[in-house]
């Protein structure tokens, strides 16, 4: 009796050892797997208020469930930041810098929340911009069951992009660019996929403090209530106020590139034409071609440099040619389909008559643009220029025409 209890004790002792040797070596191995499955992640478009004046943001992205650790720093040239965050809660500050690289206002903390994709994916689809092109229309075909596609989407677009919002599947797109006279030119067909949906963006609240301890007062002996007072007609309620219409945004580019042709008479006072306005002369014969190239943008303005000529036939005084070099300032209108033009630089001036003589000059001037449609538009504005002579005369030219900006 006693070999066989020893016998079965030490039967059950190998047992649990095979456990434990088991549990020890096989449960590194279960929670490593655990920890490599990747943690999906989102694409989320943060937007704020642009500052004109701005040349860049600084946007610091916190997350509340993290204890409040910093997770994106990141710096944008627009008005919004595309980032990919995990499913949690967030805040968010904007930092604006200007043209100096110098910090300026600071925005308040904005709190959202990303949760699990549900719905639909807000899928863009872009493509290279053409120069001529007046506005695209974007043809875009689901594909069935049976392997053949059929129309889902046609959209009318002056941007090179749009968003739609798209189920799970697989799809084909084909842009068609149309000019200002119609004329059309098709893309081959591009092929995507959808495999997944966005998600869902929820706005919190911001955490509010811990509420104080509430006092009562001491009870004071009531006071005799006094006669309610006579109703008063309620004044009716006026209708509300139709909330003015958002200005359309600015095209965005790298750098703008502006040419314009113009119908530029030509206007002389010579000397002390102050004294004697009558000495002024008009000749109606010229023209004018302007080319603006524009690369530093902030907000509304704009500043760049460009190349400007004119020609003029001044009767028996002969022919006048200007060419001239100089930098171009821009301003937009807040409905961002005007602006004004202003310029200064200087070159030289050719006057044929008999010879040819190649003198110095400088030159100025102010136009305004309206945009009919982008990238067309008209102009009217006014040049001088002046050659460095003396009792030289002082040269003014009106200008309409019409231009293109690419």
């Amino acid at each position: 009796m006693n070999i066989t209890e020893t016998h079965i004790v030490a039967k059950r002792t190998s047992c649990i050892m095979f456990f434990v040797l088991c549990f020890t070596f096989l449960t590194p191995l279960c929670l490593l797997t655990a920890q490599t499955v990747p943690i999906e992640r989102f694409v989320q478009r943060l937007t704020w208020e642009p500052d004109p004046a701005a040349s860049h943001y600084e946007v610091v992205v916190e997350r509340l469930d993290w204890n409040r650790e910093e997770v994106l720093r990141e710096t944008s040239t627009q008005a919004f930041l595309d980032c990919s965050l995990v499913p949690g809660q967030y805040r968010y500050q904007v930092q604006v810098y200007n043209l100096f690289g110098r910090m300026g206002v600071t925005s308040d903390w904005a709190f959202f929340e990303v949760v699990q994709p549900r719905g639909d994916f807000v899928q863009r689809l872009s493509w290279e911009p053409t120069v001529s092109a007046s506005y695209y229309e974007v043809v875009i075909e689901q594909r069935g069951s049976n392997d053949q596609y059929h129309e889902l989407v046609r959209k009318i677009t002056e941007e090179p992009f749009i968003d739609s919002t798209l189920p799970i599947g697989q799809y084909r797109y084909q842009v068609t660019a149309y000019d200002v006279f119609g004329n059309e030119a098709d893309s081959e067909w591009s092929y995507f996929e959808v495999v997944f949906s966005l998600p869902e963006v929820v706005a919190i609240a911001p955490p509010s403090p811990e509420p104080e301890p509430l006092v009562l007062p001491e009870p004071e002996p009531p006071e005799p209530e006094p006669e309610p007072p006579a109703p008063e007609p309620e004044p009716e309620p006026k209708p509300p106020e139709p909330e003015p219409e958002p200005p359309p945004p600015l095209p965005q580019t790298a750098m703008d590139i502006v040419i314009q042709a113009a119908y530029s008479p030509l206007i002389t006072f010579p000397p002390g034409f102050f004294n004697d306005l009558s000495t002024a002369l008009f000749f109606p014969a010229g023209a004018s071609l302007k080319l603006h190239f524009i690369p530093l943008k902030a907000g509304t303005r704009g500043l760049g440099f460009g190349f400007a000529s004119s020609w003029n036939y001044q009767n028996s005084a002969g022919h006048i040619l200007n060419i001239h070099l100089g930098l171009v300032f821009r301003q937009w209108l807040s409905n961002h389909v005007m602006a004004f033009n202003f310029s200064l630089g200087g070159g030289f001036s050719w006057m044929y008559n008999d010879s040819l003589t190649r003198l110095s000059s400088v030159s100025g001037g102010m136009s305004f643009q309206w945009f009919l449609r982008r990238p067309f538009f008209v102009t009217v504005g006014v040049d001088f220029a002046y050659i460095l002579l003396n009792d030289s005369p002082l040269y003014i030219q009106p200008s309409l025409g019409f231009g293109w900006q690419f």
